[in-house]
Parts: C-alpha cells; sequence; structure tokens
C-alpha cells in the first residue's frame, strides 16, 4: 500500500494537507490570479485555499489573509481548519462574527495575520471604518454563487479590489448555478480571471473519489388523492389560460409557466396598476402553492393552509376567489373527511427505506433533506418509531411555520451527536445543504425534489467522501419528477456555461477601474485612476438601518464617511440639527394603521430642530402591502407637512442616498454645522465627561476614554499640543490636528444668537 505523502511547505503545519496531485495543479493556476474554483463538496476546496493562503503570506511577509463564510458554523469550521493547518502562531489566527464587540473586533483585525469571518460583520466593519483592507494578499469567498445583487460579497469584493496593494481574489462554490448569465455576474462580481472547474468523473480527480450511486423511486399516490390534485390543476389551468387570453403571458406557455415566473408577472402588474390582473395572478400563486403542498407533502400540510387562508383577518380578493371555488370546496371536504393519521405515501416509503438500511448490520448513517420545516418535524416523529432508528432534527434559527428554530449551539450539537453517532438519522431542512462537515454520511435522501442545481449538488455532496455513498430522491406526482430531470440537465448546462465562460476569460485580464460600482457597496470606483478624494462630511447612521440599500448607496460615495452609531431616533443624522427618517411607502400605509407616525415625529421634533421624513418609493398610490386608499395617504403626508415636517420623495434607495448625502454636505461644508447625536444625560458624570469629548468629529466613545485616562481632564485635553495627544493610543498626527482646531476654534454665530 502506498505512503500516505503530504504538502510541504514553511506555513503549513507537517502532515496537515494531504499531497493531491489536483489541488496542487488548481492551487498554482490559482496562486497568482483571481480565480474562480468549482469542486463538488469533499473533495478539498478548504485545503488549496488554505495552501494557496500559505502561498500568499511567504511572498508577502507583512500581508494578511480573509477567509469569508455565509454562516456562522461554516466561520468556524474554517477558523478551526486554518488553525489545524497553517504554521502560525495561535494569536495570528482570529475567528471573526457579529458575537464579537465592535471595538473588540477593531483590536483583532489589527492584531491578527489570517481571519475566517462572516460577510456582514466584514461588511458593517467596512462601513464604519474597523477594518482597512489595504494589506490583505488573499481574500477568499466559500460558497461564492452568493456573489449576485446586493449580497454583501459584492461590496466587500469592490472595497478589496480597489484598497489592496497586492490584491487576489478566490472563489470557491460546488455550484455556481446553471445559468450562464447568473454566473456571468459572480464573476464580474468577484473580478474573477480564470476557472478551475472539476467533477468526480475528471481524470485526476477519480482516483480520490468514493463510489456514489443515486436512484429515483416513483411514488404513487392513491386515486383520491390524485383526483384532489387533479380538480385543483382544472382551476389553476382557467386562471392561467384567462391571464393568457388577456395578453399577459405573451410567448409563454400557460400551461407551462412556473412559480417564478408567476411572481414576476405579479411584480409586472402592480407596477402597471392592472388590479383585476394582479388578484387573478395571485389566485395562480396561491393554486400553485396548495397544489404542491397536496401532491409533494399530503393531505395536512394542504388541510392547514387552506384553513390558514380562512382565519386571515384581512382577506385578501385573491383568498376568497379560491376559498369559494366549488372545486376547492369540494377539496377541502375530502381533507375534512380523512383520518388524522393518514399520511403522504412518500412517508411510507421512507420507513421502508431506513428499515432496510439498519437491517443490513452494520452501523448506517442517513441524512433525510425536507423542503418544509413541518414536513422535518413530521418525520421526525415517524422515523422514531421505527426500531434502531435513532433520528434528530437540524433546522435554522429562524422561527417559521409555528416552529421555535435551533440556536447555533443547539444545531453544533445535533451535528456533534450524528457525527458520534448518538444519532443515525439527521432530518434537515435547507440549514443543512451548504457547509456540513459530516464525515461518512451512507445515504442521502431527498425526500422532496429541488428545482435548484445548486441546492442538488449541495445535497448530493453530503455523502460519498471518506467511502462509499448513495443518493435516493423520491417523486411523487408530475411536478417533482419534472423538478428532478430538469435540474440534472440544469446540471449538464453549468459545466458547458462554465466552459464557455472560461474560454472569455482566456487573454483576457479585468480592468477592475473601468467595472462601475453597482447599485450598493462600500465605494464606487472613480473612472480613470480609481483615486479617490477624501470624504468632505459625516453621515452618523443608526445601526437598525445597517443592510438597507440605502446605506450600501451611501456608502458609496467617496466624499462621504459613514459612522454606525445606535440614534434615540431618526435614521441618519447629517448635523446638530437636522435627522432624516427614512420610510418606504409601503411602511408609510402601515403607519396608518397603527398609528406610530405621528408619535414618532413628535419625537424627532424634540430631538432635533431641522426633522426631514424621506419617503422612498413610487407614488402612494402604488403601496400595496396594506389595504390604505391613497386619499388616507396623501392625508397624513398633509397633516405632517402642515405640522412643520419637512417631507422629500425618493425614487429607490440609490435616490434617497443621494438626497441624504446633499444634505449632509450642505449642512457641513456650507453652513459648518456637524452631526451631534443627541443622548440622554447619563447618571455617571464621568460617562458625561466621555461623551463630551466624544462629539468631536473623528473621536469615538473608547477614543475618549484613552485620551482622558492620559489627560485626566477636559481643560488638560484641550490645553494640549499636538505632540502630547499623539502619545494617546489610537490618536494619530490627523485626529490630534482635529482636536487641537477644535479646542481655538473661535465661535462666529454671537450675532446670529443675540439675534
Amino acid at each position: 500500500m502506498r505512503e500516505r505523502e503530504y504538502v510541504e511547505h514553511p506555513l503549513l503545519k507537517p502532515k496537515s494537507i494531504e499531497a493531491r496531485l489536483y489541488q496542487q495543479v488548481i492551487a498554482a493556476r490559482a496562486s497568482s490570479r483571481n480565480s474562480m474554483i468549482v469542486l463538488p463538496t469533499g473533495l478539498g476546496k478548504t485545503a488549496i485555499s488554505i495552501m494557496i493562503m500559505g502561498h500568499r503570506l511567504q511572498k508577502f511577509p507583512r500581508g494578511r489573509a480573509l477567509m469569508l463564510a455565509p454562516t456562522r458554523p461554516l466561520a468556524i469550521q474554517h477558523h478551526r481548519e486554518i488553525r489545524k493547518a497553517m504554521a502560525l502562531e495561535e494569536g495570528d489566527i482570529h475567528l471573526v462574527t457579529g458575537k464579537i464587540t465592535p471595538e473588540k473586533r477593531r483590536a483583532i483585525w489589527e492584531a491578527g495575520k489570517a481571519f475566517s469571518a462572516t460577510p456582514q460583520t466584514v461588511e458593517n466593519d467596512l462601513i464604519n471604518n474597523r477594518l482597512d483592507l489595504t494589506d490583505f494578499v488573499i481574500l477568499i469567498f466559500d460558497e461564492a454563487h452568493r456573489a449576485i445583487g446586493d449580497y454583501p460579497y459584492t461590496a466587500i469584493a469592490r472595497e478589496y479590489t480597489m484598497k489592496a496593494s497586492n490584491p487576489l481574489t478566490l472563489a470557491l462554490t460546488a455550484s455556481p448555478g446553471s445559468n450562464k448569465e447568473k454566473i456571468a455576474e459572480i464573476v464580474r462580481a468577484l473580478r474573477i480571471e480564470h476557472i478551475e472547474a472539476r467533477t468526480r468523473d475528471s481524470p485526476d480527480v477519480r482516483g480520490y473519489v468514493a463510489g456514489l450511486k443515486t436512484t429515483y423511486l416513483k411514488v404513487e399516490l392513491r386515486d383520491d388523492h390524485k383526483r384532489a390534485v387533479d380538480l385543483l390543476r382544472s382551476f389553476l389551468n382557467r386562471v392561467m389560460d384567462e391571464l393568457k387570453v388577456e395578453g399577459h403571458l405573451r410567448g409563454v406557455r400557460s400551461r407551462g409557466i412556473g412559480l417564478k415566473n408567476l411572481l414576476g408577472l405579479k411584480t409586472d402588474l402592480v407596477a402597471a396598476g392592472d388590479r383585476e390582473a394582479v388578484a387573478k395572478t395571485a389566485v395562480a400563486i396561491k393554486l400553485y402553492h396548495l397544489i404542491n403542498l397536496l401532491e409533494t407533502q399530503g393531505p395536512r400540510p394542504a388541510l392547514g393552509y387552506l384553513e390558514k387562508l380562512r382565519k386571515l383577518h384581512r382577506r385578501a380578493w385573491s383568498d376568497t376567489m379560491v376559498l369559494e371555488d366549488p372545486g376547492v370546496i369540494k377539496v377541502e371536504a375530502w381533507l375534512k373527511s380523512l383520518p388524522k393519521n393518514v399520511v403522504h405515501p412518500k412517508v411510507e416509503t421512507l420507513k421502508d427505506i431506513m428499515e432496510g438500511e439498519i437491517s443490513k448490520g452494520r452501523p448506517k448513517k442517513v441524512i433525510v433533506f425536507a423542503n418544509y420545516r413541518k414536513t422535518a418535524e413530521s418525520l421526525l416523529e415517524h422515523l422514531s418509531d421505527l426500531k434502531g432508528v435513532r433520528p434528530s432534527l437540524f433546522v435554522g434559527q429562524a422561527n417559521r411555520e409555528g416552529m421555535r428554530g435551533m440556536s447555533q449551539e443547539e444545531q453544533k450539537r445535533a451535528l456533534d451527536q450524528f457525527t458520534n453517532a448518538e444519532y443515525n438519522a439527521l432530518i434537515a431542512t435547507s440549514i443543512g445543504e451548504e457547509g456540513l462537515d459530516v464525515p461518512e454520511v451512507d445515504l442521502v435522501v431527498f425526500y422532496d425534489a429541488v428545482p435548484s442545481v445548486i441546492r442538488q449538488v449541495q445535497r448530493r455532496g453530503r455523502t460519498a467522501r471518506g467511502r462509499p455513498g448513495r443518493v435516493t430522491v423520491l417523486l411523487a406526482g408530475s411536478r417533482e419528477e419534472s423538478f428532478y430531470w430538469s435540474t440534472v440537465h440544469k446540471e449538464k448546462k453549468m459545466f458547458k456555461a462554465l466552459d464557455e465562460i472560461k474560454r472569455d476569460l482566456e487573454g483576457v485580464r479585468l480592468e477592475t477601474t473601468a467595472i462601475p460600482a453597482k447599485k450598493g457597496g462600500i465605494t464606487s470606483l472613480d473612472p480613470g485612476d480609481g483615486s479617490r478624494r477624501a470624504p468632505e462630511a459625516v453621515v452618523k447612521v443608526d445601526v437598525r438601518e445597517l443592510g438597507s440599500g440605502a446605506v450600501r448607496a451611501l456608502a458609496s460615495f467617496s466624499d462621504i464617511k459613514i459612522s454606525v452609531f445606535r440614534l434615540k431616533v431618526g435614521d441618519y443624522l447629517v448635523s446638530d440639527r437636522m435627522v432624516v427618517e427614512r420610510k418606504t411607502v409601503d411602511d408609510l400605509a402601515a403607519s396608518i394603521v397603527d398609528g406610530r407616525m405621528f408619535e414618532q415625529v413628535r419625537k424627532l421634533k424634540g430631538a432635533y430642530d431641522r426633522p426631514i421624513l424621506l419617503i422612498e418609493g413610487e407614488e402612494p398610490y402604488r403601496a400595496r402591502k396594506r389595504a390604505v386608499s391613497p386619499r388616507s395617504l396623501m392625508g397624513l403626508v398633509a397633516t405632517l407637512a402642515a405640522g412643520g415636517t419637512s417631507i422629500l420623495w425618493a425614487r429607490d434607495s440609490s435616490q434617497s442616498a443621494e438626497m441624504i448625502r446633499l444634505l449632509a454636505l450642505q449642512e457641513q461644508k456650507e453652513r459648518k454645522r456637524y452631526p451631534t447625536v443627541k443622548m440622554a444625560p447619563p447618571k455617571d458624570e464621568m460617562r458625561l465627561v466621555e461623551r463630551v469629548l466624544a462629539t468631536i468629529p473623528g473621536i469615538g466613545v473608547l477614543t475618549a476614554y484613552r485620551i482622558l485616562a492620559k489627560l485626566k481632564t477636559l481643560r488638560r485635553v484641550f490645553s494640549a499640543s499636538r505632540e502630547d495627544l499623539m502619545k494617546v493610543e489610537g490618536v494619530g498626527p490627523s485626529l490630534a490636528k482635529n482636536i487641537v482646531r477644535f479646542s481655538n476654534l473661535a465661535y462666529d454665530r454671537a450675532e446670529e444668537a443675540e439675534g
């Protein structure tokens, strides 16, 4: 038997990474240009990234490395792998997540060498100037298929490309998606110049993978079950035919349109103001969901959905159209007539599979994926009755479908118990698809088919890692069959699209200064030489606004610096007298129902002289989330304006950001009025002294504490020289100069005050 070989490198611990030829080839090719690595789960994307990390840190001894993962458990996993493999001091390797306070994160960023972090935390620290990417020599994006739209990956990549002295981007994914346009969007967002893609069947990979067998089982519905589905589908087809006759489905087969198409159609019809067509489309969406529940989940979930529609306090027209249809009434009566113990036939098929696995003798591990949390909970009950089967639940953190979510500690405990064979079956929702590091899973069961190639690849990658594995897909009804075969086709398209994009990239190096910033982001790239101007104004943003499109767009302006606070009132503070409260049109409509708007305005007026209500969205008559008439909305706006509230309108988040930017520049550049957070006086006088000093631009509470700890009194602070101030930790030449300037600033509004 050939002795196992390991990668040797000065910055890797001995015998930490197995020497696999395909990994070493990929690492060599991706260590000098921005690359996307597409590898099936379990084939060592993390190992490759750590090899490249070691190469970059050796090449640039003063450089630093950052690996991003979309969830905290996955970031913890990467942190563990980096510590296990990298030959760095333990204090040089850090995990950075939102669980750590902002000021502690600032100290960690300044002290560390290699980091594993979540993107939301990194984006917030970039916005708030707690993190500087200048000396980072590699930035790794795990699960890189998320780098589309407004996901933080896109903004972080833009900032990194512009700031870093020696940048290298590495994108890791098992599946970037089947659509060439989507893959191209990821390539553009992460500035990818080269693609390395492999499958389990690639010649250089084949020798390192265990066997994987995939089978699908068609599950037949009972005759009465089929008749109920046919009744609902007949109603859906009638609605779709009406929409087609009315010209809303041009170029689309009405019988073949999917949920995604229906949701897009509804958005377009809402924008066009066609209320009748919107209602019909809403009926189609509800029927689509009801059919899916009945066909793939069973009678009880379908009945639960109908009962939920009947209990709605504010029932929409579309709800009534569904509930009063004769076919739906007949199906509902049939559902109520069934015994409560009637389940979907897939449950019995799954039980047969599990009993067959356990009866084979040696210990087995099985993961069952379900699309709905209630289904997962139901399967847990059914499988718990089987001899030898020890099932455990694995769901997300949010409370959904009337169920409490699992905390990260509970998730970790469930995974550890599954890994240690305390449980031999894990019943998981989509949370288990991404980044699970569970070795030696013998069987993965798709209780439901999924239409997404990314999700299918992720699910399948849970098995055949350390030893041979199998995948079984349960298919009930025509919709699940179409999902399955569509996804198989999409996966083939994915590698074809990757090949095409790879050929397009050959010999072409992305010019980063020519890539315009998309909507939102940390910084924008100036045309030409890419140089940036120093910030000319500061906007203090309430922490609850972080993640909004308006904050991302505001942060893209090179002349604006963002500082994050927990504001008592308002969302954006632009001066000592002016605060902006941002409301979407739908929020404004909601405030009529709950009456909170007038109380918010009262608090704004009580704290600042010039409160501004910024309304974001289309005209008021397009507000659609509440049953509020246009007259009521305009009446509210008129009442607020008559009461002295300044009101501005913005079409979208980008326009909101532009408006806030202009207000800040006018207040601070022209009127010399700077944002000062109005706070309730603290009971502790020492805290009050700290706050007084912290109101000077550039000084936060922590810096104020350090200055006062050194100089003791405000009098000594304001009479100190630049040299004395610079002896304080965290006070550089620029800040010291600013403090001296403020200390000697002559007040020139005496006449105005007297007037």
